[in-house]
């Protein structure tokens, strides 16, 4: 991840002038405390998550798709379930039943975020669905990550730092041990996107790609750092093996009775 203290530092001068009227350096020590954090957060945010899903929360989360793909509605309803399980530690039915109104549950998810038990416990997730064009699997992917990235308000909190990278990145950094390979590998949060496996591969293919992926997912899901994996295909159909296809290291990650599996087909 790039520097970016220089984003950081406009955004506490934005926010400051937006919410304080005030310059940054002019504001007492609990305003500048929040517009600090607040300033860290989104440029975080801005700087991992891509744009188009900067300001989208799992209330936008409706299972239509920016191409007007529509998902069905109780796959829809089980997903927004599952971010909000995995998030709050509590359904999105649940939210609903418990409180009379929108504003109400956006209070509740403020202060009851459970993502710090999430990484400590390294609890990984794994978004699928069949369909080669968006059905809103990066989009779930950034609602979990943009939680993660605001327990930097939380003290003792802004070391943790994050990732988001198309598995053909991944494979490429990991086959030329690049420089980057190290922040992907020890990262708290990783996204890996476009997660993609071929029927048509030899078995020396498949054995090459296994001895090329494993180490790297294997050392992530031993250290408990938490991974979330976007596949554009379904891997419970029943010809698909998982470990043969792609590999022991995201075999055990789905496998893990822990981990959130998201259908979106």
């Amino acid at each position: 991840m790039r520097n970016i203290q220089p984003i950081i530092e406009k955004k506490k001068i934005e926010f400051a002038s937006k919410y304080y009227k005030k310059r940054f350096t002019e504001l007492d020590e609990k305003s500048s405390h929040l517009v600090t954090c607040a300033a860290e957060v989104w440029s975080y945010i801005e700087n991992t998550v891509p744009e188009k899903f900067h300001k989208l929360t799992v209330f936008d989360f409706d299972g239509y798709s920016e191409h007007g793909y529509q998902l069905r509605e109780d796959i829809t309803s089980n997903a927004k379930d599952l971010v909000c399980k995995y998030c709050w530690g509590i359904t999105w039915k649940e939210a609903k039943k418990k409180f009379s109104n929108e504003k109400a549950i956006k209070q509740f998810f403020k202060s009851n975020s459970v993502m710090l038990d999430r990484l400590e416990n390294g609890t990984n997730v794994v978004v699928f669905g069949e369909s080669s064009t968006p059905i809103g699997r990066s989009m779930i992917a950034s609602i979990i990550l943009k939680q993660a990235i605001k327990l930097r308000m939380l003290k003792g909190k802004k070391s943790h730092n994050y990732e988001w990278v198309d598995f053909s990145m991944l494979k490429q950094s990991i086959k030329n041990d690049l420089d980057d390979l190290v922040i992907y590998q020890s990262c708290d949060w990783l996204i890996v996107d476009d997660v993609t496996y071929s029927m048509t591969s030899t078995e020396r293919q498949k054995a090459y790609f296994s001895e090329l992926i494993n180490p790297f997912f294997i050392e992530r899901y031993k250290n408990k750092l938490p991974t979330i994996l976007i596949f554009k295909f379904d891997y419970r159909k029943d010809f698909f093996n998982v470990e043969e296809c792609l590999g022991v290291g995201i075999s055990n990650i789905i496998n893990d009775n822990k981990t959130f599996k998201i259908p979106l087909s």
